[in-house]
């Protein structure tokens, strides 16, 4: 169940490597710009992640008593809760573009061109969205082939759009780090579409047929948040944070911010198999739970983390043991490329840590209880951002130090979801929602007249 998924992820991190690679090739001032530009990615994802966090576990869960009219009519729900948020945010991305790249640290040259890319960038927020909180849906369906169609033909696109639109050729001008979001917009668009598709056509097990008449269920729409907010504010968090990162180490220029976006972003490329086994993880949590097998479940989560740690492991050695290769790959700076061995070094670190956090967070996604991930994260950027100023202060290791900040957090936060894990309270904690929803009397489609599972 996991390797789609693990392709999806892969095709989602080589997504965004590919506009990396094409603007390394505009210099470091570039790099640096979209960079900053791009930690706002993380903070939408965090919105998409609640909204999908909630989707996954209330499909997941009517998948596993084959309640499909209640899983349709989340995903109708769901769907409309994406685009109104991608809408909003997205247009106020655009009409204030300037003022965001400067507040997170950007200056002169950089403030330009990073406001050139999330203009573009900004269209596509919608469509981010909307392909996002679709795809957590069809994995809790247990449909993992459809979502990672869906990433492959945005990966594709954006490979073929991204040189195109950055360099120009024949009658297309050359549009810079613009055409780089230019490219995403277009990609997330025919993205978005396919698996609106999908669903629409019942060409996957979730067959959600849209009609002209639908209202939003606002007492399912506040359950799907109560689900996934603690998921999309760990996310948020875990955004601040690095926001928080960038702009620290903005102070001492463009080579250090692009040598952290650089870093970042293939740590998140080495976790495509971890994210990939922790959503097969959070599915299959949430299907046994739905029919009371909480072995099962437990099961489920223990050789999760085993798998994702192993799979953490070989890559991140990998990257700690050739950091100047990967980090020339992305740009010829002599200074990115020696800035970038500390950041590659503390992230392998981070990635094995990471491998574990992340299993735990989805598995108590999949049960329906984020407040442990929530906790986990407030932990995390606590320690992180406190670190990243403390160290440098009271250490001659500077810009290391900060970089160093970022694994210490994430073992404070694997330390705390380990203890919560085995306390067991999110293996009841979707039957509680459940029964307050139904007793609400306002549950549309749901769950409340079914007998009890076998």
């Amino acid at each position: 169940m996991s390797l789609p998924v693990m392709l999806g992820m892969g095709l989602q991190n080589l997504y965004t490597v590919v506009d990396l690679f094409w603007v390394g090739r505009l210099g470091m001032g570039a790099v640096a710009a979209i960079t900053i530009a791009g930690t706002l990615f993380f903070f939408f994802f965090s919105l998409g992640q609640a909204i999908g966090t909630g989707s996954l576990a209330i499909v997941s869960r009517a998948f596993g008593r084959r309640n499909f009219e209640h899983a349709a009519h989340t995903v109708r729900n769901t769907l409309f809760m994406g685009a109104a948020v991608g809408l909003f945010f997205g247009g106020a991305s655009f009409l204030f573009a300037e003022p965001i790249i400067t507040a997170l640290g950007g200056s002169g040259e950089v403030v330009e061109l990073g406001a050139a890319y999330l203009r573009p960038y900004a269209f596509g927020f919608a469509f981010q969205i909307v392909s996002l909180v679709l795809g957590f849906a069809l994995r809790g369906s247990g449909d993992m082939k459809a979502p990672t169609y869906s990433l492959m033909i945005a990966t594709l696109i954006n490979i073929a759009l991204d040189p195109l639109l950055i360099f120009g050729w024949g009658p297309i001008p050359a549009m810079g780090v613009a055409g780089a979001g230019l490219a995403t917009m277009i990609s997330t668009l025919f993205s978005a579409v396919y698996v609106v598709a999908v669903i629409s056509a019942g060409k996957s097990n979730l067959h959600v047929p849209f009609s002209t008449d639908f209202k939003p269920d606002w007492p399912l729409i506040k359950e799907v948040f109560k689900i996934g907010a603690p998921s999309g504010a760990q996310f948020m968090l875990l955004s601040f944070s690095f926001m928080v990162i960038i702009w620290i180490v903005a102070d001492k220029g463009a080579g250090p911010v692009a040598a952290a976006g650089i870093g970042w972003r293939l740590m998140h490329m080495s976790l495509a198999p971890v994210i990939g086994i922790g959503t097969a993880v959070a599915t299959l949590v949430g299907q046994n739970l739905g029919v009371e097998k909480v072995s099962r479940a437990s099961s489920s989560v223990k050789k999760g983390v085993l798998a994702s740690v192993l799979c953490a492991g070989v890559i991140s050695v990998t990257f700690a043991a050739f950091p100047d290769f990967f980090i020339g790959f992305f740009s010829d700076s002599r200074e990115v490329v020696a800035l970038g061995r500390a950041v590659m070094r503390a992230m392998a670190f981070n990635g094995v840590v990471l491998g574990v956090v992340i299993v735990l967070n989805s598995a108590f996604g999949g049960a329906g209880d984020n407040v442990p991930s929530m906790i986990g994260a407030s932990v995390r950027s606590f320690f992180s951002v406190g670190l990243a100023f403390l160290l440098p202060a009271v250490t001659p290791f500077g810009l290391t130090a900060v970089w160093a900040s970022i694994p210490i957090a994430s073992f404070a936060n694997m330390l705390i979801l380990l203890h919560i894990y085995r306390k067991g309270s999110w293996k009841t904690r979707m039957k509680k929602r459940e029964e307050a929803y139904c007793a609400s009397g306002s549950a549309v489609a749901g769950p409340c007249s079914l007998p009890p599972p076998d």
